[in-house]
């Protein structure tokens, strides 16, 4: 079991500092999604400590499931659209009007795992160099966790720069300027892709459109699959 991996890691790490911790929101639609997909950004908004993000966003969902207002709405910021992102990469890149939804969004989620580079909570805006150090820092930590979700794509949340120079790739640009690069992990090659946080000012409709180029074109060179993309 993922989760249940990444719990013994945490309890190995997590010594005097309380860390909120990552992980997928469902394991067995993760496990079967094509393709694995996690998303790395940089430190939770948050000034609680020790909590779990996945289990935060299953209650989340199931809320939503059940008919229910969200309980902290002020989430949807930044997970609404990684859930647009998600569901697109796996079920079909429909124009982003079509997608602009909770509903789709909260499907989209059901596929994700997630981690941050900074395991402790943060501000609203992130300092790059804090997050920098540390992700140096905990390498071996953020590491261990992808090991044990074993991705098949990362997206990298305004985190891209920092894991191509920690883990020492060659970045390459898309037509759509988006960076990315491929990865040796656990005996097959991961695609990187850069992108903005997705709470950034930037407009969805932009960033999805961006995505959505950037990783067709991606897919036409061969280095992801998809059941739902051809």
């Amino acid at each position: 079991m993922i989760n249940q991996k990444l719990g013994w890691l945490y309890r190995r790490y997590d010594t005097k500092r309380r860390f909120i911790r990552c992980g997928v929101v469902n394991e067995k639609t993760y496990l079967r999604s094509s393709p694995r997909l996690v998303i790395v950004l940089r430190e939770p908004n948050s000034s609680d400590r020790d909590w779990s993000l996945p289990k935060f966003l299953r209650e989340e969902l199931e809320r939503f499931e059940r008919g229910q207002k969200f309980q902290y709405p002020y989430f949807w910021k930044t997970w609404k659209p990684i859930g647009i992102w998600s569901y697109a990469i796996h079920r079909g890149f429909d124009k982003y009007a079509n997608l602009d939804s909770e509903r789709i969004a909260v499907k989209g989620l059901s596929y994700i795992g997630m981690t941050n580079l900074k395991k402790t909570g943060g501000r609203s805006t992130a300092h790059y160099p804090t997050i920098k150090k540390h992700a140096e820092k905990y390498r071996d930590l953020w590491q261990n966790e992808l090991e044990i979700m074993d991705p098949e794509i990362i997206l990298c949340g305004g985190t891209f720069e920092i894991l191509a120079e920690l883990l020492g790739l060659k970045p390459r640009k898309t037509r759509t300027g988006l960076r990315y690069a491929q990865w040796e992990l656990n005996g097959h090659r991961v695609l990187l892709v850069g992108c903005n946080h997705p709470a950034s000012r930037e407009s969805k409709k932009q960033q999805y459109n961006e995505l959505r180029k950037a990783l067709l074109e991606l897919h036409k060179k061969g280095l992801w699959h998809s059941r739902s993309v051809s």
